[in-house]
């Protein structure tokens, strides 16, 4: 990736150039400035510095030196310290440096390219910035850290101007990182915090985060095992930028805060690596085209939302997409996707890879103004779908639950309310199967509203599938026309009716060898039906109507078949 190419090479050329500057023999020694300083300082041993407050440290170079003997000393900036050159850091410390305490409660601003604010190189470090730290110019950080073991706290502002330039970059191994102030970019490939290189880090936001930059993302990590928690907020306004953007293994996103981004092709939250864990109680939302409240592309993902997922105003935008194998998908919260443009598609939660459980007990509402919404569409074979809260869905082409070509051995489970609807006529499907040997089960209540509805399509038409629907709960076609409550195709449909079945609308089963089982008791009621080869009514079992030729005890004129007895 370009952006991730570009700061690792940057993080290498300031290792570097930290290198040569420690190959150097220093003279150290303690300081204590409370006037304007124009000379570089160095701390060794366990010295202590302080700028107090009024006091300057105004140098071209690096300011303060943790040199390679330097071993818990400590710096402390209540005043301000400044550089201008090109590669020249407020503080620095060596590689070979330990158990550092650098406290900034003042201002540090760096005015030259490829310059840190503060550069922690050694082991244990200890970073607290409660003042400001600052960059003007292009490659810069706030605060970098390239040491194992560091613990970096801001409940300061960390402000950063300049391409590439992020406000925090990690680099060390088990770095933690903990945010309650304020982390601003403005610029391009300018991220917020970027973990880069090492493993483990921990990071915690209950400040603010905010970048307005293209490919600026609010929290970048690369590091494996990285766990992120959130519990403030990530705002992100610039093109192809992310609130948080993981390709790390084995990472953990936990938001219980507020997550925004604004612009197309940026999304809540973005992982592309294996075995993610994304759990949202809080508040995303995108508002850009091609853009996702959640986006996993790595194999086994486990995906949970009980807050809030709002897209909105973008084309081809999702609440919750994963397109990897063995993903774990369960909604108990509310996703929404409102959308206008040209090329729609707004889906609440899609997944694309094989053996994935997609579980909602939440709202999932879709509404657009084009075409083609979906409440929950499944692209993988060998995965279930399982719905007991609401799904509605309304637009041209609206589809309340889909599992396309690709997804054999599908099984779908009704239990809720599940709703579709469209003004223009157009075909609607409640529960639509294009796949092979698919199961659907319903016990809930399907919906389709408009003059060419089907509440449950078992075969759409596009190959010859054998599919089964059986059903003890509500399947209702409204809008007359070519409106069906249970559609075939050609290939062999089988429909179970157990007690408690509703069926307002025609059965139509298409081609091929089909049938219709009717089973439970103290039935009164009538089924309208067309292309059904079989039907089969077991022992007790009473009052049906098949092609309005009467076999029934009950003169009950509806069409309904309800038995609830």
């Amino acid at each position: 990736m370009k952006h991730s190419n570009k700061n690792i090479s940057i993080a290498k050329s300031f290792l570097f150039a930290a290198t040569l500057l420690f190959s150097q023999s220093v003279n150290a020694t303690s300081f204590d400035i409370s006037g304007t300083e124009i000379n570089p300082q160095t701390l060794t041993g366990s010295e202590t510095g302080v700028v107090q407050e009024g006091g300057e440290l105004n140098v071209a170079d690096d300011a303060v030196v943790f040199d390679a003997a330097a071993s818990s000393a400590q710096l402390t900036n209540n005043g301000t310290i400044s550089t201008t050159g090109s590669g020249s850091d407020g503080v620095l410390e060596n590689a070979d440096a330990s158990s550092s305490l650098i406290t900034n409660n003042g201002t540090i601003t760096v005015a030259g390219d490829n310059a840190v604010a503060i550069s922690s190189q050694g082991s244990s470090a200890t970073i607290i910035n409660n003042g400001t730290a600052a960059t003007t110019q292009d490659d810069s950080f706030g605060i970098a850290a390239s040491g194992a073991l560091s613990t970096l706290t801001n409940s300061g502002a960390v402000t950063i101007a300049g391409d590439g330039s992020s406000g925090i970059l990690i680099i060390g191994s088990d770095v933690t990182m903990t945010n309650s102030g304020t982390i601003t970019t403005a610029d391009n490939l300018s991220n917020g915090i970027f973990a880069l290189i090492g493993t483990d880090a921990t990071i915690t936001n209950s400040g603010s985060i905010t970048t307005a930059g293209e490919e600026s993302h609010g929290v970048d990590f690369s590091a494996e095992n990285t766990s992120i928690t959130n519990s403030g907020t990530i705002t992100t306004t610039g093109i192809s930028s992310n609130a948080i953007n993981s390709s790390g293994a084995n990472a953990t996103v936990t938001n219980s805060g507020t997550i925004s981004a604004a612009a197309d092709n940026s999304h809540g939250i973005s992982s592309t690596a294996s075995s993610a864990t994304i759990t949202n109680s809080g508040a995303i939302s995108t508002t850009g085209d091609d853009s996702y409240g959640v986006l996993s592309t790595g194999a086994s993902a486990s995906i949970a939302n009980s807050g809030t997922i709002s897209i909105s105003g973008g084309d081809a935008s999702f609440g919750i997409f994963s397109s990897g194998a063995n993903a774990t998908i369960t909604n108990s919260g509310t996703i929404s996707a409102s959308t206008s443009g040209n090329d729609n598609e707004p889906t609440g939660i899609d997944s694309r890879g094989a053996n994935a459980t997609i579980t909602n007990n939440g709202t999932i509402s879709v509404s657009t103004t084009a075409g083609d919404p979906f409440g929950v569409f499944s692209g993988g074979s060998s995965s279930t779908i399982t719905n007991n809260g609401t799904i509605s869905v309304s637009g041209i082409a609206a589809r309340g639950i889909t599992s396309s070509l690709n997804g054999a051995d599908v099984i779908i489970t009704n239990n809720g309310t599940i709703s579709v609807s469209d003004s223009s006529g157009t075909r609607i499907e409640g529960i639509e199967s294009n796949s092979a040997n698919a199961t659907i089960n319903n016990s809930g209540s399907v919906t389709a509203s408009s003059s060419n509805s089907v509440a449950i399509s078992l075969d759409d038409g596009l190959v010859a599938n054998d599919n089964s629907l059986i059903n003890s709960g509500k399947i209702t076609a409204n809008g007359g026309g070519t409106s069906l409550a249970i559609l075939g195709g050609d290939g062999i449909q089988t429909v179970t009716l157990q007690k408690g079945s509703e069926i307002i609308g025609t059965i139509d089963l298409g081609a091929g060898t089909d049938s219709i089982t009717v089973t439970g008791n103290g039935i009164s009621g009538r089924i309208l039906t067309s292309n059904v080869e079989n039907l089969s009514v077991t022992a007790n079992t009473a009052g049906v109507v098949v092609n309005n030729n009467p076999h029934r005890r009950s003169n009950r004129p509806s069409h309904a078949y309800n038995w609830n007895q």
